[in-house]
């Protein structure tokens, strides 16, 4: 039994590796990835973010996990969990636990465009500052945007590559 029976969905996922090599290659200090399966990545950013320790406190962070997983639905709708962040206690406003609002949400968005933004999130390049995930660090983002960005790397997109 094909466990993916679309091949439109087959083709695009097969697509993402090609893609997620380049970029990563392009952007070698950025990006660590371990493909879970054919349709799952656990990518680790190294990136400048904030995390909130225990005690309260907002701390820098340069090490942070997400997992990205395309459903079969992908090409159709965007799903919310398809974007998760693995490391706990991430203080953003689009970012509350597991949960990633990555803004420009759509189907059939690339495995570089979600790091794309996911970068740009977690560098405060790009965050909500009222109606986010996190109230709490939409109010600390307010009162702290001198602060922002916390980095403003390139990042280098390859030019597509053909399967």
């Amino acid at each position: 039994m094909n466990p993916h029976p679309d091949p439109l969905y087959a083709e695009f996922v097969a697509r993402q590796d090609p893609l997620l090599e380049a970029f990563a290659g392009a952007n070698h200090d950025l990006l660590t990835v371990r493909q879970a399966n054919p349709v799952a990545w656990a990518v680790v950013l190294h990136c400048k973010g904030l995390l909130r320790e225990a005690g309260g406190n907002i701390a820098g962070g340069e090490r942070f996990e997400a997992g990205i997983y395309f459903p079969p639905d992908h090409l159709r709708r965007w799903d919310p969990g398809t974007v998760t962040m693995l490391t706990p206690c991430v203080w953003h406003p689009n970012i509350l636990g597991p949960a990633v609002c990555l803004g420009s949400m759509r189907p059939a968005m690339s495995i570089t465009d979600i790091l794309t933004q996911l970068v740009e999130i977690l560098t405060y390049q790009n965050f909500a500052t009222h109606d986010g995930l996190n109230p709490a660090a939409c109010q600390w983002a307010r009162n702290h945007r001198e602060r922002f960005p916390l980095e403003r790397r390139p990042i280098h997109i390859p030019s597509p590559v053909s399967a």
